[in-house]
């Protein structure tokens, strides 16, 4: 599974690096990683997409605030 993430890692940089060159050249410096090292395979057990995504989105670093998630309230993961 690990060789399966790294080759996905490595054909979706090398994609993005043709189709947006440009764009990436002026926030980057010379050939800087587009993706981390790390790997992370996780198993959701079925649980529908809104509550994955407010899971990601409450661990540290997450893009959208929880409480943003659909403009309503926060709410806590059952």
């Amino acid at each position: 599974m690990s060789n399966l993430v790294s080759s996905l890692k490595s054909a979706s940089s090398r994609i993005l690096r043709q189709q947006f060159a440009e764009q990436l050249n002026k926030v980057s410096w010379g050939k800087a990683k587009l993706w981390h090292d790390s790997k992370c395979i996780v198993s959701c057990g079925g649980a529908p997409l809104e509550i994955v995504k407010r899971y990601i989105q409450n661990q540290s670093g997450g893009a959208i605030p929880p409480h943003r998630i659909d403009g309503g309230e926060s709410r806590a993961l059952r």
